[in-house]
C-alpha cells in the first residue's frame, strides 16, 4: 500500500565538491543514484518529484516531475518550499540528491509515526545529528521556510525550527539510508 504522501528528490546544488557534475547521475554499485533512489520511492509514493535547475537534463523516460525552485540558490531550504509548494498531497518526503540507500522500511516507520501526530516535520536523529534532508514536512511549514527564505542572506534549515512543530526519531546508529556519496569517497 502507498503513503498518502508525495516524495521530492532534491537533485539541485551546485555540486562543488564533485567538479559541478550532478551528483545524482554518480553511478553506485554500477546504478545512477537517482535510479536507486526512484526505485525504492515508487514502492511508497504515487506522487514523485525530483527538484532540480533548470539547465539539469534527465533522461527523457523519466516519468516524474521535474520542478524548479521557486527562490532559486537558496540552497536546500529553497528545495524542500518548492517541493511542498508542488505537491499534490499534504505532506512530503524529503530525501537529498546525493543519499543512494533510501530504506523503504525506515520511511514507512517515520510514515507511521509522522502521520499518527500533530506534528508538522519529522526528522530521523543520530549520534551524528538530525537529517533534515530524509524527512517528511508538511505544507503548513511553507510560510515560515518563505520568512526564512526571504529574510535570511544564507538560510539553513535549522533557522524554521523555531517556527513549526516537529519531533525527532531517534535511531541508535547512522543507518546506511542517511549516508550520502561524500560516505565513501
Amino acid at each position: 500500500m502507498k503513503l498518502q504522501a508525495s516524495a521530492a528528490i532534491l537533485a539541485g546544488g551546485e555540486n562543488k565538491r564533485n567538479k559541478g557534475f550532478p551528483k545524482v547521475f554518480e553511478l553506485v554499485d554500477g546504478q545512477k543514484l537517482i535510479k536507486k533512489q526512484l526505485e525504492v520511492l515508487e514502492s511508497l509514493f504515487d506522487d514523485i518529484m525530483i527538484v532540480a535547475a533548470k539547465d539539469l537534463e534527465f533522461d527523457p523516460a523519466c516519468r516524474h516531475r521535474i520542478v524548479e525552485d521557486i527562490f532559486p540558490g537558496m540552497g536546500p531550504l529553497g528545495g524542500i518550499h518548492s517541493a511542498l509548494y508542488h505537491a499534490k498531497n499534504e505532506s512530503v518526503f524529503i530525501i537529498a540528491g546525493d543519499m543512494p540507500w533510501p530504506d523503504a522500511d525506515i520511511i514507512r516507520k517515520m510514515w507511521s509515526r509522522f502521520s499518527e501526530n500533530e506534528i508538522e516535520a519529522l526528522l530521523p536523529v543520530h549520534k551524528k545529528g538530525r537529517e533534515p534532508l530524509y524527512a517528511f514536512y508538511r505544507k503548513s511549514t511553507i510560510p515560515p521556510i518563505e520568512d526564512c527564505l526571504k529574510n535570511t542572506p544564507h538560510p539553513r534549515i535549522v533557522c524554521i525550527l523555531d517556527y513549526v512543530k516537529y519531533e525527532e526519531m531517534q535511531f541508535e546508529t547512522v543507518m546506511k539510508c542517511f549516508e550520502n556519496v561524500n560516505s565513501f569517497r
